[in-house]
């Protein structure tokens, strides 16, 4: 099922604007026996002006602080409106967005499943719509109704469950020394310390060092200006987890004046982005990685082309010359075919293949001849040796087995032979590359077919790689209607395992009809 993302969101919102109104309208009026009387314009108050600045945010796929300033007016006046024209508690604003939450993600995932990106803004937005509503509701009707002192009670009452309901990290700082005055159980969770831990530690000493410069003098703050009260400010930082693991999160707060009972103090909201930026880094490397791999075939073509002017008279070595071109052009190709491919997969389309009439044995002997060429004797072929008749694509499953047996000669052990494990019933055929040496951890086989997935020791090895060779292995695996699966420990080594429909044809046509 394709991921729907942030602009195809912010359109769905726009198109179904008048039915999300309606459907929270409905919902507000069957639970809140203060909605039954009050007039459509009323009751609905902000509400299109409030998701004409999401389907913006979204459309953009980031919100900026001009857009928190929306929000925040926005939703200021919703709460005004609700002080001064109904009998509506602060129970009731919550409960309100927690419908529209709900309303708008049902909206968008009624078929289809939501990206993490446009997930987390919808959130953040109407979380922030949700602060900023019930800290003015709390203002205006406490300022009508209560003293002084009852005014703070009810303020710190709506912060502290705001706060620890949050669904993001939230800490309060001591400006002037760093130290945690206040954190939720969610910022505790993302760090790995308990509660007291934290509220006994510093914003430095969870710092990465090489962030450190992150938190002098004003904790939290980058290249911070004379007055930063009641700005919001954002930074990307590096946190320490309790185990020593880094924790890239992004970090948004304000910094609060002193008041008689409270020092000067950062309230701040903390997004774990670690998977974000894994993937930035993978990218990077993916990108260098494919740059060199590219410059290769690109270079043998320069060359050749520069020699076939000098040689052209030479016959013998003119055709020696095109034969490399061709070669090095179909190298290529073969490389752009490679990301064109993990394109579709990752997009959710899968791939295409032509399926149709094969000896799929014949196939596996043609590959280990080949690899056999390049790598020595390093393959056995175990079990079934008779012919695999059957409808596959034959380019797609030499791809297949190409990057099985590369992965396990280029990650086993070179004194250890990669074996091949063929398996034939009336149905389906299995075919498991095995190769011994040194496991694939367990953290990383959740995660090894995304696309610019390596494991640490792959990077670590020095070994170039794209990180989608896997990604391709599933695809072709899936549009064959089949699965993979794992296996890796010290004892026994890593296998891959392909299992794979004797004839996928009716199986990809109703694929193709969905």
């Amino acid at each position: 099922m394709k991921n729907l993302p942030s602009a195809d969101a912010a359109k769905r919102i726009l198109h179904s604007k008048n039915e999300i109104i309606e459907r929270w309208e409905k919902l507000v009026r069957s639970e809140f026996t203060e909605a039954e009387h009050e007039e459509k314009p009323q009751l609905i108050d902000s509400l299109p002006s409030f998701l004409d600045h999401l389907i913006d945010i979204l459309a953009k796929g980031e919100i900026s602080e001009k857009d928190f300033q929306k929000v925040q007016k926005v939703s200021e006046e919703h709460a005004e409106d609700r002080v001064e024209s109904t009998e509506f508690t602060i129970g009731h604003i919550v409960r309100e967005y927690h419908l529209l939450r709900k309303v708008i993600l049902e909206t968008l995932e009624n078929d289809t499943t939501l990206d993490r990106v446009p997930r987390e803004l919808i959130v953040e937005v109407i979380q922030t719509a949700l602060t900023n509503a019930t800290r003015e509701f709390a203002e205006l009707s406490i300022k009508k109704e209560l003293s002084a002192r009852e005014l703070i009670r009810e303020k710190d009452a709506v912060f502290r469950t705001i706060f620890e309901l949050a669904a993001a990290g939230k800490a309060i700082v001591d400006q002037s020394t760093g130290k945690f005055m206040q954190v939720n159980k969610r910022f505790c969770d993302m760090l790995g310390y308990t509660e007291k831990e934290l509220l006994e530690k510093t914003t430095t000493e969870i710092t990465h060092p090489e962030d450190a410069h992150l938190v002098v003098n004003k904790p939290l703050i980058v290249n911070p200006s004379d007055s930063l009260e009641g700005k919001v400010w954002t930074v990307e930082k590096r946190y320490l987890q309790k185990d020593g693991t880094p924790l890239w999160a992004l970090v948004s707060g304000a910094l609060f004046p002193a008041s008689i009972n409270q020092p000067q103090r950062i309230i701040a909201t903390i997004f774990d982005i670690t998977e974000k930026k894994q993937i930035e880094i993978l990218k990077d490397q993916f990108i260098n990685t494919l740059t060199h791999d590219l410059r290769t075939p690109l270079s043998v073509i320069t060359m050749a082309t520069e020699l076939l002017s000098l040689k052209k008279d030479d016959p013998v070595m003119v055709e020696k010359l095109i034969e490399r071109i061709a070669a090095n052009a179909s190298r290529g190709d073969r490389m752009i075919q490679d990301l064109l491919d993990t394109s579709r997969i990752r997009s959710g389309f899968g791939l295409a293949l032509d399926l149709a009439p094969c000896d799929l044995s014949q196939v596996i002997h043609d590959v280990v001849e080949t690899l056999t060429s390049l790598h020595g004797d390093r393959f056995i072929v175990s079990g079934n040796t008779a012919p695999i008749k059957g409808y596959f694509s034959e380019s797609g499953m030499r791809r297949l087995l190409e990057n099985l047996c590369s992965n396990a000669i280029k990650y086993g052990a070179k004194e250890l032979p990669v074996v091949i494990h063929v398996l034939q019933t009336s149905v389906d055929v299995s075919i498991a590359v095995q190769n011994k040496g040194e496991p694939i951890p367990k953290e990383n086989l959740s995660t090894i077919f995304q696309q610019f997935s390596r494991t640490r020791s792959a990077q670590s090895s020095g070994k170039l790689g794209w990180g989608i060779g896997l990604t391709i292995v599933k695809g072709i695996t899936e549009a064959h209607c089949g699965t993979i699966t794992i296996e890796s420990s010290a004892s026994e080594g890593t296998t891959f395992t392909v299992k794979i429909p004797l004839d996928a044809r009716p199986c990809q046509e109703e694929r193709l009809k969905n």
